[in-house]
C-alpha cells in the first residue's frame, strides 16, 4: 500500500509507522507500553509522530536495521570476526547426564505410575468382588431389592 510522506509532527498510527520502518507493529507497540517511545492514544488506537520516533532511534538505536528505517546515513560496515570458541547450533537448557542416566530416570518414573495403576485397578477390583459378594448374599438371604 502506497501513502503519502508523513509531516514531522503529524500524528501516525503504530502500524503505518511499522510500515515505513523496519520495526514490526508487535515492536513499536512494546515499544509504547515500556513508555520508550512516545505515544497519543486516541479511542482505542496509538498514534506517534515521526518527530518522537526519530527521538526514540537516537536515544536506543544501536544496530543498523534501526538505524536504516531513518532517513540517515548508516554508518560504514565492519566486518564481522569469527567467534574464537565454536558456537553450539542448539543451546543447552538442561543437562540430564548420559543416556543410561536418563533411561533409568524414565524407568523409575513410568514403574512408579504403573504400580499406581496397578495399585489403583486391584482396589477397584476388590470393592467390585466385595460390592458383588455382598449382593449376592442379599440375594440368598431372601431379601428382594426391588
Amino acid at each position: 500500500m502506497r501513502h503519502q510522506p508523513v509531516n514531522e509532527n503529524e500524528l501516525i498510527p503504530l502500524r503505518r509507522l511499522a510500515e515505513i520502518s523496519s520495526y514490526s507493529p508487535a515492536y513499536i507497540s512494546l515499544l509504547v507500553q515500556r513508555k520508550k517511545l512516545k505515544a497519543k492514544r486516541i479511542g482505542r488506537n496509538f498514534f506517534t509522530t515521526k518527530k518522537w520516533f526519530n527521538e526514540y532511534l537516537e536515544k536506543h538505536a544501536q544496530d543498523e536495521k534501526r538505524l536504516s528505517s531513518r532517513e540517515a546515513v548508516s554508518p560504514a560496515k565492519t566486518p564481522i570476526e569469527a567467534p574464537a570458541e565454536p558456537v553450539l547450533s542448539k543451546p543447552v537448557l538442561f543437562n540430564f547426564g548420559s543416556l543410561a542416566d536418563q533411561e533409568k530416570r524414565l524407568a523409575k518414573v513410568f514403574s512408579k505410575k504403573i504400580m499406581a495403576i496397578a495399585l489403583t485397578s486391584s482396589l477397584v477390583i476388590t470393592v467390585l468382588f466385595i460390592i458383588g459378594l455382598w449382593q449376592s448374599q442379599l440375594i440368598n438371604s431372601g431379601f428382594n431389592a426391588s
